[in-house]
């Protein structure tokens, strides 16, 4: 299914308290407004997504702790996420993975974003509190936490 349609066609079944909360939790906050409003409409989510989740500039740095490249696999995320206190589900908003706006277990959307390799991903485990973000670049993983 193309990029579009998936979005298109799930835009009704994702949550926007939790994409909100996630924006309000990790973004910077001059960007907080334009990301709350794109990813909310089905005219712009897709390619709003696709200019920003792929080469990510706006995270918030003082919740983002970009992880060692030697830790940035499953396993090693997973245990990172656990340590922190992760549930055993988790919130997927992505610009690459079919389960955008799926709530779905934490170790399937690792194995999917690590093994075919999706990109421009946000995790959420727990909306204001803690998360994972993935980027293209080798290297764009982020452990995203607030305490």
């Amino acid at each position: 299914m193309a990029p579009e349609q998936r979005v298109a066609a799930s835009l009704a079944d994702m949550d926007p308290v939790v994409e909100e909360a996630v924006v309000r939790s990790f973004i910077e906050p001059r960007k907080r407004a334009q990301y709350i409003t794109r990813l909310g409409s089905v005219k712009t989510r897709q390619k709003f997504m696709n200019g920003h989740f792929f080469h990510m500039r706006d995270l918030d740095p003082q919740y983002a702790q970009r992880i060692p490249p030697g830790q940035q696999n499953a396993e090693d995320v997973l245990r990172l996420l656990r340590e922190r206190g992760s549930s055993e589900l988790c919130y997927v908003i992505s610009g690459s993975s079919n389960y955008d706006g799926e709530e779905i277990d934490l170790r399937l959307a690792l194995d999917d974003l690590f093994s075919d390799s999706v990109a421009g991903t946000f995790l959420v485990c727990e909306p204001e509190r803690l998360g994972y973000f993935q980027g293209e670049e080798p290297g764009e993983g982020y452990i995203l936490e607030r305490r």
